[in-house]
């Protein structure tokens, strides 16, 4: 699923809220006819619902996007290590910190939409 196709109410369905809700979340604080988001709020909460939503909706057509990183980051792993067996280059040890880089970071994404 691309992330223009994620419609409000597709949010919606998959974070069990209402269209109203979600659509209150969305909208921006106003003062004096100026119109502004401030660092918290519920515009968050709308903007997790969408990351979500993209990370862990799964239907026939697509797999589930979080996994699909985290078998991509494991594919490169396995690359990296075919390619240091091959050819001795100096550039394989960044490589791989960056993969180990990338790998963290998924993994912290992982934890987060663990639901408890």
């Amino acid at each position: 699923m691309k992330l223009k196709e994620l419609t409000d109410l597709k949010i919606a369905d998959f974070v069990n809220v209402t269209n109203r809700t979600l659509q209150n979340w969305k909208r921006p604080k106003e003062k004096n006819g100026v119109k502004y988001y401030t660092p918290t709020g519920k515009h968050n909460l709308y903007i997790g619902a969408r990351l979500v939503t993209y990370l862990l909706h799964d239907n026939t057509k697509t797999n589930n996007n979080l996994k699909e990183l985290i078998s991509n980051v494991n594919k490169l792993k396995e690359l990296t290590n075919l390619l240091e067996k091959e050819c001795n280059s100096k550039y394989i040890k960044d490589l791989k910190e960056e993969i180990s880089l990338i790998e963290d970071k998924i993994k912290n994404i992982e934890q987060l939409t663990i639901l408890s």
